[in-house]
Order: C-alpha cells, then structure tokens, then sequence
C-alpha cells in the first residue's frame, strides 16, 4: 500500500543509486564493481579489480568523474584454446579484454592530491575532501 511517508523513505536511497551510474562505450562488456563511500575527511572508491596487473590500469579524473581503464591480458603459460596449459577450455567467463568505467564524483574532492594504491585485487582511490565554494556575485547598475 502507497503511503506518502514510504515514498519519503525511499526518494534518498534512489537518488544515492542514481549516483553511482556509470557510463561506458559497449555496455556488453563485464564492468569491475566499485563502492564509493566517504568519511569526514576522505571521499573512497574501492575497484575490485582481481587478476589484472596494476600497471595495465589508468585512472583518470576528467571534471567531475573518475575513468578506470584497463586490460586483462591473457594468464600466462594458456595459449589459445589454453594450448600453453595442454587444455582445453570448456568455458571462459572470466573476461581478457579491455574494460572502461566512468564513475561520477559525488561530492567536492581535491583531484590533484588524489591517490590509488593496489591491494588484495582492490585498488582503493581516495580523495581528501575539500569545501564546497560559495561566491557572492553583485549585481551593478549600468
């Protein structure tokens, strides 16, 4: 049953999940999972990003978003059809292609003292917060 205090309740949660859309060129490709949360200094991205060489990922923040790009090469010794390993693969569904995620910045961040470290197959980014700016703008007479 519609009750307008449900509606309430729900309206923060849907909007906290519309801002964590993500855009990218071919959705048919798998995406790493991201969190995104923050604390009272820091806003945190988490990209799980299991199995890929760091050095084989660029992160960048353009404007307001942050874009993960990378590529998952293929394991080492399995050749195709994993000749490399004498077998024969049955099923793949672990993706060995490029990956692309563009993920908005939610609230206001210092991107030039941004940093990301590697760990455990999670590469973990983080921003110091920085203060929203307020401008008062005076209107003159002409």
């Amino acid at each position: 049953m519609w009750t307008p205090s449900r509606e309430t309740e729900v309206w923060p949660l849907l909007k906290t999940q519309k801002d964590c859309l993500y855009y990218t060129i071919d959705k048919s490709r798998p995406l790493p999972p991201v969190d995104i949360y923050e604390t009272t200094d820091l806003l945190v991205f988490e990209i799980d990003l299991p199995g890929i060489d760091p050095s084989e990922v660029q992160i960048k923040v353009i404007n307001d978003t942050v874009v993960i790009e990378g590529v998952k090469r293929e394991r080492s010794g399995v050749g195709s059809g994993g000749g490399g390993l004498g077998c024969r693969f049955l099923c793949m569904e672990r993706f060995l292609e490029g990956f692309r995620r563009v993920v908005k910045i939610p609230v206001a961040v210092d991107i030039s003292t941004g940093k990301a470290v590697y760990s455990g197959g999670v590469v973990k980014l983080t921003f110091p917060k920085s203060e929203n700016r307020e401008i008062l703008i005076r209107i003159e007479k002409e």
